[in-house]
């Protein structure tokens, strides 16, 4: 071996790897610094990281709060009244998971709809 040679590692699962650990993420609860809430009272724990990945509008106000003190280091957000529970759990399952294929349309589009009239700004779906 000369100092010249290069090598690449390659993980061949990565991409399959992490997507599931994201969604495990979402499922355990673990390591969130965020949580969601709405104007019923409803809280959805979360990870700044991949909410501000998804959202534009997010990743702004996360950046925002750099420097505000929060207890025990868990960031509270009220979303706009028109973000309703069910909503936002169709919001936040597409930001970890990606693709989601329902039988539940209208209420994706009420949830894409709502988070766009909101600048809340996360990619949409495409039809198939």
């Amino acid at each position: 071996m000369t100092s010249t040679d290069t090598y690449q590692l390659k993980w061949h699962s990565h991409s399959s790897h992490l997507n599931g650990s994201v969604a495990a993420l979402l499922r355990s609860e673990r390591f969130t610094d965020v949580v969601l809430c709405t104007l019923d009272g409803s809280q959805i724990p979360a990870h700044k990281f991949i909410l501000s990945s998804c959202s534009v509008y997010l990743c702004n106000l996360f950046e925002g709060q750099r420097s505000v003190t929060r207890m025990g280091g868990m960031l509270y957000v009220v979303l706009p009244s028109e973000i309703s529970t069910k909503a936002l759990k169709i919001l936040v399952e597409y930001m970890y998971k990606g693709p989601l294929h329902t039988e539940l349309l209208e209420e994706y589009q009420t949830a894409f709809v709502s988070s766009h009239r909101q600048d809340i700004q996360i990619d949409y779906w495409t039809e198939i």
